[in-house]
């Protein structure tokens, strides 16, 4: 019983740093999905973001709207508020 807080306390930084969203304590530098390049969208519509065309994943949903809590460091997201405005870009 008394090796499963050790275990669990060893594994801790390996599970906050395992994946690079920022939101969970994650690498920010990584630019992994090219979310800068859309930076100027912030503040816009999120019909914006829907008009264009993306090589790789990508999510665009209401910061009510569920979603997965998987995290794919080549999709990118669009996060938009109760007004449609995308409030945050990023990947995962």
């Amino acid at each position: 019983m008394r090796l499963l807080p050790i275990l669990m306390a060893s594994l801790l930084p390996t599970i906050a740093f395992a994946n690079g969203d920022p939101a969970r304590g994650g690498d920010t530098a990584a630019d992994t999905c090219g979310a800068a390049q859309y930076a100027h969208l912030l503040g816009q519509p999120h019909e914006e973001a829907e008009a264009l065309t993306f090589d790789g994943p990508v999510r665009i949903f209401s910061n009510s709207q569920p979603v997965t809590m998987d995290y794919l460091p080549h999709r990118i997201n669009f996060q938009y508020d109760e007004s449609g405005m995308i409030r945050r870009i990023y990947c995962g």
